[in-house]
């Protein structure tokens, strides 16, 4: 079953067409909420794509620097001694931007692009070294590789970077939903859904019965 969400959610290619008919098609409550979580990302992923092709028509908007989307915290190598290492914890990612589709908060981010977090450095230096260095030195489009770990075991995953200034415009960092006026799109494309799925019969309770007999 994670399996199948993560396969969906990194799926860059699926429309709000093919999710609609997913939706339609589910028979369970997890399924509909699977797809319902794939169907907040992909839709603010396809504005986030209209935003940026807007902002790129225009010459005085800088729309290259890179962002992930997630909020991060550092890490210290002694608050990790099973590592041995420092990182960089994802506390949230944001619907529509790559850390939603790959990451999932709790995940700890111990190298990016093969390259170690500072030691001995404050959590304040750590976290922007990861921010303005390691992400910011890439544009939007690259591609960046983390080493991760989750739930107690080592992987990596690779995915290419959304815009800074796109992420900026649809996202307060302190609100997991979006601005306005994506927050309402976001909210009328899940009411189209909701509205697929199958309704639970009125059930009919009987009148009590009535009773004639005298205290």
């Amino acid at each position: 079953r994670q399996r199948a969400s993560s396969a969906i959610l990194t799926d860059q290619k699926i429309t709000s067409e093919a999710i609609r008919q997913l939706y339609e098609r589910a028979t369970t409550f997890e399924q509909r909420h699977r797809l319902m979580a794939a169907a907040r990302h992909h839709l603010l992923r396809q504005i986030h794509e209209q935003v940026l092709g807007e902002l790129q028509q225009d010459s005085a908007t800088v729309v290259t620097t890179a962002a992930i989307g997630l909020i991060p915290t550092a890490v210290s190598a002694e608050e990790l001694p099973q590592l041995g290492s420092s990182a960089i914890r994802v506390e949230r990612t944001f619907a529509g931007f790559p850390g939603y589709a790959y990451l999932q908060p709790g995940d700890l981010i111990i190298a990016a692009d093969g390259r170690s977090f500072p030691i001995g450095v404050s959590k304040t230096q750590m976290k922007n070294h990861f921010v303005n260095v390691q992400i910011k030195k890439h544009q939007v489009g690259d591609v960046i590789r983390l080493a991760i770990v989750r739930n107690s075991r080592r992987m990596e995953t690779s995915f290419r970077l959304a815009s800074l200034k796109v992420l900026e415009q649809m996202y307060d960092p302190k609100d997991e939903d979006p601005k306005e006026p994506y927050r309402s799109q976001w909210m009328d494309f899940q009411l189209r859904l909701r509205a697929l799925e199958p309704r639970t019969p009125a059930v009919r309770v009987p009148p009590p019965k009535s009773d004639d007999t005298q205290p």
